[in-house]
């Protein structure tokens, strides 16, 4: 079940995970981007091992801005998501979407 707040008390920021097949020379792998968090993502070669590296991922990539004092910034619904020109086709060619929270 997923947690309403964070270890730091604060409501816990859930962000949205396209997940997409690719093929690569020795077979198909997964990769997750996540659209709200600029250049985290993660790829793995079976279906059981995506979630924990999709989250290992999530979890670096908030830690890393949060070290350098940036700013996470505001995240999207589904929808409006699913409606900006730059993501709408990854939306397209998802297998599934998760919303998920850095730990």
């Amino acid at each position: 079940m997923p947690r309403a707040y964070d270890k730091r008390g604060e409501k816990a920021r859930r962000y949205e995970a396209l997940y997409r097949h690719r093929s690569q020379g020795r077979g198909e792998r997964l990769r997750d981007d996540f659209p709200d968090a600029p250049g985290c993502f993660s790829a793995a070669d079976a279906s059981n091992d995506i979630f924990a590296m999709a989250r290992e991922a999530l979890d670096f990539w908030a830690e890393g801005v949060r070290e350098d004092g940036g700013d996470i910034g505001e995240l999207r619904d589904f929808e409006a998501l699913r409606a900006d020109p730059k993501w709408r086709e990854s939306f397209t060619d998802a297998a599934f979407v998760i919303a998920m929270s850095p730990s």
